[in-house]
């Protein structure tokens, strides 16, 4: 049985008359969202804090799993990010991120994404790997200058299943 396409529950009204010109500048900048989930898996990858700094928005925010921290700003975010990728550094660490977006809402200049995300995380050389699994929520939006940046970033825990099962949706 063929597995059907899944749809965004919002779209926008199709146009009548859609140009090349409108379709090549929708899929450029669907191009440039998708980088940006490499970019953020490469910087962790690298441990690489600076570019991180890039991908977030000024006042963007991050609202982490339950009880782990305060909704944090761009600078604790950073701040928090650059401690610990200094200490896996130190000794020996590594991430592994992997992204499955499942539902996408745009809205104008900014975009809403649904899905999972893999995390395989080793705090030192000497540690086993720690996978897990969660759902989560970006909110992305066009810069002044044209590049697409994370405003709204959520997660919460999720079986690994989830992931497994998902559909990666295409836009």
């Amino acid at each position: 049985m063929a597995k059907s396409r899944k749809r965004p529950l919002v779209q926008a009204p199709p146009s009548t008359q859609r140009s090349h010109a409108d379709h090549s500048s929708k899929t450029k900048a669907s191009g440039r969202r998708t980088r940006l989930y490499l970019r953020f898996s490469e910087a962790h990858a690298k441990l690489d804090t600076r570019a991180l700094h890039l991908l977030y928005a000024p006042g963007a925010t991050y609202l982490p799993r339950a009880g782990r921290f305060d909704i944090q700003t761009r600078e604790k975010i950073l701040e928090r990010e650059k401690a610990s990728h200094d200490a896996m550094r130190m000794n020996g660490g590594s991430i592994r991120l992997s992204f499955r977006v499942t539902d996408r809402k745009r809205f104008g200049d900014v975009v809403v994404d649904n899905g999972y995300m893999r995390s395989v995380i080793r705090r030192s050389k000497d540690e086993p790997a720690n996978t897990s699994t969660s759902k989560f929520i970006l909110v992305m939006a066009r810069q002044p200058d044209g590049r697409w940046a994370l405003v709204s970033d959520a997660d919460s825990d999720a079986l690994a299943e989830a992931y497994d099962t998902s559909s990666h949706v295409r836009q």
